[in-house]
């Protein structure tokens, strides 16, 4: 069962290939990135808990929908 939304799948190819070519490089980007966003007052905890609590969501919802969907063609007895 794949349980990745077709929406993040698009996004991801979207955005090119994953890992990184220069891994110093990246790391101090990454880096600066992060300061920036403290320096701009956004809380990466807070953005990781909603993006969580998000993500089981939509999950639970998807797998309530495929559970409703075998449910269906099941024949009552």
């Amino acid at each position: 069962m794949n349980t990745l939304p077709p929406a993040t799948l698009d996004a991801f190819r979207d955005h090119g290939p994953a890992g990184a070519r220069e891994p110093h490089r990246e790391r101090r980007r990454r880096e600066e990135v992060v300061r920036t966003l403290i320096a701009e007052g956004i809380s990466l905890h807070e953005i990781t808990d909603r993006l969580l609590a998000d993500g089981v969501r939509l999950f639970a919802e998807a797998y309530d929908k495929l559970l409703a969907a075998i449910a269906a063609r099941i024949p009552a007895p």
